[in-house]
């Protein structure tokens, strides 16, 4: 979602569920995880107060922009490195403008096959300025 808010101007936030300490079912792979702890934690009263126009208690709990969380991963490289055929050293580095659809961070060796392909999805959204946020459900 695109939320607008005073103090940043524009932000754009994909939210990830949380209820009972568990996250939505496509996502919980990353919980406990490096990446899954690169996330920000909101409530629900704070979301909520976001999408009434009152942004401040929500812009206040974020936390790292996803350009320092981009920057906290262990390795700018990509995991296929040595087993992809289109593998580019000058492309397959997280900073790089042309980063190919196929990039999955390196150095992550926590996570099976699914937690690195969210955690690819993870990559992309910080890459276009998107707050990954997890909202606990109060009570």
């Amino acid at each position: 979602m695109k939320l607008k808010t005073r103090e940043r101007g524009f932000l754009e936030v994909f939210t990830i569920q949380e209820t009972g300490g568990r996250w939505e079912a496509a996502w919980d792979v990353l919980r406990g995880t490096l990446v899954g702890g690169l996330f920000s934690r909101v409530g629900q009263a704070e979301l909520n107060h976001a999408l009434n126009g009152w942004t401040h208690p929500l812009v206040a709990a974020l936390g790292l922009s996803p350009e320092m969380a981009l920057a906290k991963l262990p390795s700018q490289r990509c995991e296929k490195q040595s087993r992809c055929p289109l593998y580019d050293p000058r492309k397959c580095l997280l900073p790089s403008r042309k980063l190919p659809w196929c990039y999955e961070p390196a150095q992550l060796e926590e996570l099976d096959a699914t937690a690195l392909t969210r955690a690819a999805e993870v990559v992309f959204l910080w890459r276009q300025q998107v707050y990954v946020v997890i909202v606990v459900q109060e009570g």
